[in-house]
């Protein structure tokens, strides 16, 4: 089966509304997308038309900034070349969204997994939402839950078709 590579994603779109529906769609929240890609940008910045989000790409990922700047026509985010594990944290963010930030950074960056979860879970904010493939047998779910466990709540946890997404409050 052969993907288009310049529509949206359904269903990450579907996952990614589903979601977001936990939140007030007119409240204005600071929002940090980590590893944006342009589904997930596209329905932060339509869903959260109030809110303002810091959307994040690998430096190196010149196809992404390419695509985002194709698909995304709202005004409310600001995109920025930047390594997760050079991040410098200028604000705390209401939520991050990591949408296939394991999973893509394990596949491209050579640091050990644990070290990608860890400089996820630093950043501060009081919601997390990770989505990734489940069946990804590199993407250590284990680790994930430990960190959860030390200092978050679980809010939500779902699987649709070959994804899972949680949905984590800090305590």
């Amino acid at each position: 089966m052969m993907i288009n590579l310049r529509k949206l994603d359904p269903i990450h779109k579907k996952i990614l509304t589903k979601l977001f529906s936990f939140f007030k769609k007119e409240y204005s929240y600071n929002i940090l997308d980590l590893w944006s890609g342009r589904t997930s940008l596209k329905v932060l910045t339509e869903y959260f038309k109030n809110s303002k989000v810091t959307a994040i790409i690998y430096p190196w990922d010149i196809r992404k900034s390419k695509w985002i700047n194709e698909s995304v026509k709202t005004k409310n985010f600001i995109l920025k070349e930047q390594d997760i594990y050079k991040l410098k944290q200028e604000k705390k963010y209401d939520i991050i969204l990591a949408h296939l930030l394991l999973w893509e950074a394990n596949k491209f960056s050579n640091k050990p997994f644990e070290q990608m979860v860890e400089s996820l879970f630093k950043i501060q904010t009081k919601y997390l939402i990770i989505i990734d493939i489940l069946e990804d047998k590199d993407v250590d779910y284990r680790t994930i839950l430990s960190y959860i466990s030390k200092k978050w709540e679980m809010i939500k946890t779902i699987t649709l078709n070959k994804y899972i997404w949680f949905l984590i409050k800090k305590q």
